[in-house]
């Protein structure tokens, strides 16, 4: 996916995992990103820009500077995803003894 430029819009200083979730997706950086998959970033990409030392608790948030994250998901990271599945679904039936 062609990454988007920036729109020139009022961005945050300070961002929450949730926070960096939603705008990387806004920004077209990543087709989709949950604040638990930034989280895993974070702890197992070694070009990540801010050490856990660096960020700040605020209420039950942590936060970090926006700019050098913005700049690793525009700049850096490439999404590879899961993939898709390699076979169909199966359903979830209860044994036979629960029903």
């Amino acid at each position: 996916m062609p990454k988007k430029p920036d729109d020139g819009r009022n961005e945050p200083q300070m961002v929450s995992f949730s926070d960096v979730a939603r705008l990387v997706v806004e920004l077209g950086y990543v087709d989709n990103m949950t604040r638990a998959g930034v989280r895993r970033i974070s702890l197992s990409h070694p070009r990540w820009p801010i050490r856990e030392d660096q960020l700040l608790q605020i209420g039950n948030a942590k936060v970090m500077p926006w700019p050098p994250v913005k700049e690793f998901f525009r700049d850096i990271y490439e999404a590879k995803g899961r993939g898709p599945d390699k076979e169909p679904r199966q359903s979830r039936k209860k044994p036979a003894a629960e029903q």
